[in-house]
């Protein structure tokens, strides 16, 4: 009876909005806070971040090391040239990234119960645990980046698998993204690899001898055009 009232009040949509607004709230108000964050890494990331801006380098990787993709200080640098290089422009780069999230996480919610599901799921994001807020706004190089791509990549297997099971098609389209957003958290951080075998195993069980097609082909050209840089850059350097 409660919820009927309440979608009386306010449709669903005027929720989405709301929580949304109240996310990117959050995230500025995050971004914010962490501007003078004095973590040696969050200083490595603002450095290649105004690197980048500056159009004086574009590093692979993070300084330092041959992994953990240059993706999340690239996003950082075009804040960096709207605002110039401060804390906050680098910050809001990881923030941005923190609020993309959270559309990603209504939708899957929402596919695999109701929209009801997927607002839960943003409300429940929107600050979270300790160590899940600081990520989402203090710039480490890639950490707010491994969590979006990897819920990506989760949510579009999901996504397909449904699709398949309603109307026995597979849109082409939702596997190159998938390879592309896999390719994309490969090069960001290998840590993505958990998201990339569950999305690999529900792909294999439900679609089985239909990803012997094309579609699989075009994934994997998008996954390899996405991770280009980290293949591209670790044959160069051995």
């Amino acid at each position: 009876m409660f919820q009927g009232k309440c979608k009386r009040c306010v449709p669903d949509s005027g929720w989405l909005i709301l929580i949304l607004t109240v996310g990117a709230v959050i995230r500025f108000f995050g971004a914010w806070c962490l501007q003078h964050h004095f973590n040696p890494d969050a200083g490595i990331a603002a450095l290649m971040a105004r690197h980048i801006a500056a159009g004086s380098e574009w590093p692979v990787f993070f300084y330092g090391q041959p992994y953990m993709g240059s993706f999340e200080p690239t996003v950082s640098a075009l804040f960096c040239l709207l605002l110039g290089p401060t804390g906050l422009a680098v910050s809001l780069g990881t923030a941005l990234l923190a609020f993309l999230l959270l559309p990603v996480l209504y939708c899957w919610a929402r596919d695999a119960c109701d929209k009801t599901a997927g607002l839960f799921a943003m409300a429940f994001c929107l600050i979270g645990p300790q160590g899940f807020f600081h990520y989402n706004h203090s710039p480490r190089g890639g950490y707010a980046a491994t969590l979006l791509f990897s819920a990506l990549c989760l949510w579009l297997s999901a996504r397909i698998v449904q699709h398949f099971r309603q109307v026995q098609t597979i849109r082409t389209s939702e596997f190159i993204v998938l390879g592309l957003a896999a390719g994309l958290g490969w090069w960001t951080n290998q840590l993505i690899l958990s998201a990339m075998l569950a999305a690999a195993v529900l792909l294999a069980w439900n679609l089985r001898f239909r990803l012997c097609s094309l579609k699989t082909v075009y994934a994997f050209l998008a996954f390899l055009a996405g991770s280009a840089p980290f293949w591209i850059y670790n044959c160069r350097h051995g």
